[in-house]
């Protein structure tokens, strides 16, 4: 008898290959979940790459759009302002012209005044 094989009875040898079978089962099965398991967790990488970048767009989106919304009110609130520096520049300008004239027109009556006077004066003497 040689040293590669090995004479089993059958009872021995059905138990030892239903042993064999078990281990082989187990394996492959360890081997299929730890497949599955790489597999799966490759995609869930690749899917949450994918979010990130979803993400990263839709924040650059709400970004974009708050940004453009204070420039909107920037402009907006720079309108109202150069409007309010000119109608008040203009109700200022409306206000000195009048003032101005009624100084005018006051001074030009007390001048004429003074001068109907004095000429009374001089002309009495």
């Amino acid at each position: 008898v040689g040293k590669t094989k090995v004479f089993l009875r059958q009872h021995a040898f059905e138990y030892l290959e239903r042993y064999r079978s078990r281990e082989i089962e187990r394996n492959v099965i360890r081997i299929q979940a730890i497949a599955r398991g790489y597999i799966h967790h490759r995609e869930y990488r690749h899917a949450l790459r994918a979010l990130w970048r979803i993400q990263c767009m839709v924040r650059r989106m709400i970004g974009a759009k708050i940004v453009r919304g204070l420039r909107e009110e920037r402009a907006a609130t720079r309108i109202q302002t150069v409007w309010r520096r000119y109608d008040a520049r203009h109700a200022f300008l409306a206000t000195v012209t009048i003032t101005s004239w009624c100084q005018r027109i006051w001074r030009g009556r007390n001048g004429r005044l003074l001068y109907q006077s004095l000429d009374e004066e001089r002309r009495s003497i």
